[in-house]
């Protein structure tokens, strides 16, 4: 794999370590390494995890690089979240919360990423 990937055994062998810990693949001693045939319920659960990572991200870009023109639109979606909270609307909140998140992710400043987060919400 090493030759494969024009690189030297060491990080690779260090990548393999670390997706056996991950759970992405069996190591056999001896025997070789192979990759781990995930269940759905796991890659559900992987790409949960992954997206609210990315979500993290684009939360705290749009904290530092909101600009004044979307600040009106962030606090109208927020405050239609908790109106909807409030009143206990769980389909209007609902509505609301993914409004809210739009905000966000426009209020990140990264055209690509948003874009990537919405095409893969789980």
């Amino acid at each position: 794999m090493a030759l494969r990937l024009d690189a030297s055994r060491t990080p690779v062998r260090k990548a393999l370590l670390l997706l056996g810990v991950q759970g992405l693949v069996d190591i056999v001693p001896r025997t070789g390494i192979h990759v781990r045939k995930l269940r759905v319920s796991e890659l559900i659960a992987m790409m949960e995890e992954a997206l609210d990572e990315l979500e993290d991200v684009l939360t705290r870009w749009a904290a530092r690089r909101i600009v004044a023109s979307r600040r009106p639109m962030l606090q109208t979606a927020l405050e239609g979240t908790a109106r909807c909270a409030q009143t206990n609307d769980i389909a209007s909140y609902e509505d609301a919360n993914a409004t809210l998140h739009e905000v966000i992710y426009l209020a990140s400043g990264n055209p690509f990423i948003p874009v990537q987060r919405l095409a893969l919400k789980v």
